[in-house]
């Protein structure tokens, strides 16, 4: 019972960790899409053809964009994290060696 728990535990894991790579992919692109919108909006500006609101709105979409790929990448971390603990691992320090009395 136990085992098959701990494979439906790194099952979830692993599924995790494979949605959160799609949608950082996703989020990726779109950010680049929003970059290139606010690049034209500013060009836009420049050349008189529209006003300074619509470049601050597309600031603050790009801004957004790259904080929903902040909070993917963090949660990648995160699923990292509990993928390695479910494996068996811990984040304790392995012991450390005795210093050899001969060095190379």
């Amino acid at each position: 019972r136990m085992a098959l728990r701990a494979l439906g535990d790194v099952e979830n894991a692993l599924a995790a960790v494979n949605t959160l790579a799609e949608r950082d992919r996703l989020l990726k692109l779109n950010l680049a899409e929003n970059q290139r919108a606010l690049e034209l909006a500013q060009t836009s500006y420049r050349v008189g053809r529209t006003d300074l609101r619509s470049v601050e709105q597309q600031q603050l979409t790009l801004n957004s964009a790259k904080l929903a790929l902040l909070r993917v990448q963090s949660e990648q971390l995160s699923q990292r994290a509990n993928l390695h603990l479910v494996l068996g691992g811990s984040f304790e320090s392995p012991p450390a060696e005795p210093a050899s009395a001969t060095s190379p």
